[in-house]
């Protein structure tokens, strides 16, 4: 409705009722900032989980590393 649809061709293009529609838009800003704060949290979480992926590699690779300078191979014996 902010780019001048009517409020019933809004609710007849998207099948909600009018009250459903009303709610919706008394609550546009809580939303957005609801789907802003979500955006900000995902994103946090993708930057954390890529830095724990950089670590662990680097572990590993330091761990392999080790195995090769005492000529030891890395296979599924080495685990028990």
């Amino acid at each position: 409705m902010e780019d001048g649809q009517t409020h019933p061709y809004v609710c007849r293009s998207i099948y909600l009722s009018p009250s459903t529609v009303s709610t919706i838009m008394k609550s546009a800003d809580k939303i957005q900032q609801s789907v802003q704060h979500a955006t900000t949290v995902s994103a946090m979480q993708v930057i954390a989980e890529a830095n724990f992926k950089k670590k662990m590699e680097k572990l590993l690779s330091l761990w392999v590393d080790d195995f090769n300078k005492k000529k030891q191979s890395v296979d599924s014996s080495c685990y028990y």
